[in-house]
C-alpha cells in the first residue's frame, strides 16, 4: 500500500528535479505533486534519499540534484533552522524540494510549531517573447528574459539571500552586510555580495553563460569536481555542457546584455542556437529539418526593431536556408 501511495510521487519528482521537460509539460507535473498529500511527497523524498545513501555511485542525477541542492540550503540555513532540520529533516526536504521545483510553501503533515521556520516560496515565470522585472526582499532587481523562471523566498534567511533561475536574468544586487547573495542553476552556483551581473542557464541550451558587469563574482558547478572561478568585471564565463568544458573569455558588457533593450545581437552564435533565441525572443514555434549540415556553422549578427520575417530573410543571405510562416509556426529547412 505505502509503495502503491509513493511511487507516482517518486515519478513526478524525478522529472521536476531533472528539469528535462517544456512549459505545458512543468504545469501537468507540478499540478499532479500540489494533488498529492503531504505525507505521500515526504514518503517519496525518505525513500529517494534513502536510495542515494545505499548506492551514491549508481544514482540518477535527479537524485544527485535533489541532495545537492538540499545540502547547499542546509549550508545558508539559519541555525534555528538547522536545529528543526535534525529534529524534521524530511518536512525541511519537502520545503527545498518545492523551492527548487517553483511551487511555493507546503503545509507539512502533522503539523509544525508556530515557532518552526516554514519560508513561503515566490515564483515568477515569463513565456516566450515575454520579460520582467522584479524586487526581490533584499531591493534587489532582477530583470527576468524570456521563457524563464525564478524563484524566491518571501524573506531571506539570516545568513544568505538564495535564488533559484531557470533561463536568463540579471541581476543588481545591493552589498548587505556582507550577506552572500547566490543564484542557483541546474549545473551551476553563482555567488556574490554586492555587483550586476547577468546568468543564462535554458535547459535547452548547450552552454551555460555568466557575465559580469560589476564587482566580483564566484562561480561554482554543483557537480563534480572542477573548482570556482572568479570573474571581474567585461569576463564572461562559458561551460559547454555537451563537451564538460568552461572558458573564461573577454566580452562586452553592453552587447551581453542587449535583451534587455529588445536587441537581438549574435557572435559567433551556432545556427541551432540562434534559432533557439528566436523561439523565446520572438515567442514563436521553430521547427527545424536536415539541417544537420548547418547547425554548428556561427553567425554573426544584430537586429533591433525587426519582425521575424525580416530576420529570416537575412539569415537566408548566410544559409542555404527556405523557411514558411503560418501565424506563430515557422519551419525551415536547408534547399535541396
Amino acid at each position: 500500500m505505502k509503495n502503491d501511495m509513493i511511487y507516482p510521487v517518486k515519478e513526478v519528482l524525478v522529472k521536476l528535479l531533472s528539469r528535462d521537460y517544456n512549459e505545458s509539460k512543468a504545469t501537468e507535473l507540478k499540478e499532479k505533486l500540489l494533488n498529492e498529500t503531504d505525507e505521500s511527497i515526504l514518503l517519496a523524498l525518505e525513500e529517494l534519499w534513502n536510495e542515494y545513501d545505499a548506492k551514491p555511485n549508481e544514482f540518477s542525477n535527479e537524485q544527485s540534484s535533489m541532495k545537492v541542492l538540499i545540502d547547499e540550503q542546509c549550508k545558508s540555513s539559519s541555525k534555528k533552522s538547522i536545529t528543526l532540520l535534525k529534529l524534521s529533516w524530511f518536512k525541511y526536504a519537502a520545503a527545498v524540494v518545492l523551492f527548487i521545483v517553483g511551487l511555493g510553501s507546503i503545509q507539512l503533515y502533522k503539523g509544525l510549531s508556530r515557532n518552526d521556520i516554514v519560508v513561503n516560496m515566490l515564483t515568477v515565470s515569463t513565456k516566450a517573447g515575454e520579460k520582467a522585472t522584479i524586487t526581490l526582499p533584499d531591493g534587489s532587481i532582477v530583470k527576468l528574459n524570456a521563457a524563464s523562471t525564478l524563484s524566491y523566498p518571501e524573506s531571506f534567511s539570516e545568513d544568505s539571500r538564495n535564488v533559484n533561475l531557470e533561463g536568463e536574468a540579471y541581476f543588481d544586487v545591493p552589498k548587505m552586510n556582507g550577506k552572500k547573495f547566490i543564484v542557483n542553476t541546474k549545473t551551476h552556483a553563482v555567488e556574490v555580495l554586492g555587483t550586476t551581473f547577468n546568468v543564462m542557464s535554458y535547459v535547452q541550451d548547450q552552454t551555460v553563460e555568466v557575465v559580469l558587469l560589476t564587482g566580483k563574482v564566484k562561480v561554482s558547478k554543483t557537480h563534480g569536481n572542477t573548482g570556482e572561478v572568479m570573474l571581474e568585471p567585461n569576463e564572461k564565463y562559458g561551460y559547454n555542457v555537451k563537451l564538460n568544458e568552461i572558458t573564461v573569455t573577454q566580452t562586452n558588457a553592453d552587447f551581453e546584455t542587449a535583451w534587455m533593450r529588445n536587441e537581438l545581437v549574435f557572435r559567433n552564435e551556432a545556427f541551432k542556437n540562434v534559432l533557439n533565441k528566436l523561439e523565446r525572443f520572438y515567442g514563436v514555434n521553430i521547427s527545424s529539418s536536415r539541417i544537420e549540415s548547418i547547425e554548428n556553422e556561427t553567425f554573426n549578427g544584430s537586429f533591433e526593431n525587426n519582425n521575424i520575417q525580416k530576420v529570416l530573410e537575412i539569415l537566408a543571405v548566410h544559409y542555404p536556408i527556405k523557411y514558411t510562416i503560418e501565424k506563430n509556426n515557422i519551419a525551415i529547412s536547408v534547399k535541396k
